[in-house]
């Protein structure tokens, strides 16, 4: 059932229950909910869908928290989108029982969040999400794509995230980690759409073994404290867009920027470099 982009409003209040072949509902971009407490209080009728995959909520009205009967709906669900609502608290911790769910979207809510060991795609960006970010995200070894942006996230990014080595793409835009980048994550060679560690607070030598990301064409460090040289293998020949401004990087520009044959951005402003550009 889809009824994506209309101008449908006002609650949901349609029980699903009897659509027990129903597949795939997609209710997205209309301008349900009143941004009110039960506006997902259909979600409790969508747990006699037994053969429900997919949900799509995004982008329309919806307050309130997240039913308990989230957690319940059929094990044969793989993604679930609800970003961009006004919904808050916390997602149900038996939402782990959704064992084959692979992509979550609860972006541009007011979430905290509870993580899936399945899940290749976590978006959780401009949520509320606060503290430490944590050494289990790790354990999401068969995750492609993290979104972790805009958050108030702090402290080091954990080692751990070496472990996920099927990463496509990365964000922690506008956090506060501090502390270096951890040498584990410029190993994960699969990263190849994007890097984005901007807006944060780390520091430190920045890894030369960023270099070896051979097929990374995104990659934005602006606004830290990176304090070391360039360093002059940074070989990531795929690269187009280069971002490095103000931060602290000293000395001079290595003569091996310019075998970035594919550069159509490179921004190295607001640091100490000196000497000649090559």
């Amino acid at each position: 059932m889809n009824t994506i982009r209309n101008i449908f409003s006002g609650k949901v209040s349609i029980n699903f229950g009897g659509l027990q072949n129903l597949s795939w509902l997609n209710l997205g971009k209309n301008n349900l909910g009143t941004w009110t407490t039960n506006d997902l209080h259909f979600i409790t009728f969508l747990t006699n869908c037994t053969k429900l995959g997919v949900l799509v909520l995004d982008s329309n009205r919806f307050g309130g928290a997240l039913p308990f009967s989230l957690a319940n709906l059929s094990t044969t669900m793989t993604g679930i989108a609800i970003g961009n609502n006004q919904i808050s608290c916390f997602i149900p911790d038996g939402i782990a029982n959704l064992v084959n769910l692979n992509a979550l979207g609860v972006e541009f809510n007011q979430l905290a969040v509870t993580i899936l060991k399945s899940l290749q795609m976590l978006f959780l960006h401009e949520n509320i999400l606060q503290g430490t970010i944590p050494c289990s995200l790790g354990n999401l070894t068969m995750l492609t794509q993290r979104l972790l942006e805009v958050n108030d996230l702090l402290g080091n990014i954990p080692p751990s995230i070496g472990n996920c080595k099927n990463l496509i793409l990365l964000t922690t835009r506008k956090n506060k980690p501090s502390g270096t980048m951890p040498r584990q994550l410029p190993r994960i060679i699969t990263l190849s759409v994007l890097l984005n560690l901007s807006d944060n607070l780390l520091s430190g030598h920045f890894p030369a073994e960023v270099g070896k990301l051979k097929n990374l064409i995104s990659l934005d460090i602006s606004s830290n404290m990176f304090s070391s040289e360039i360093s002059t293998t940074l070989g990531c020949t795929s690269l187009e867009y280069l971002c490095m401004q103000d931060n602290s990087f000293i000395g001079s520009i290595p003569s091996t920027l310019s075998s970035l044959k594919s550069i159509t951005e490179l921004d190295l402003s607001c640091n100490n470099l000196s000497g000649h550009i090559p």
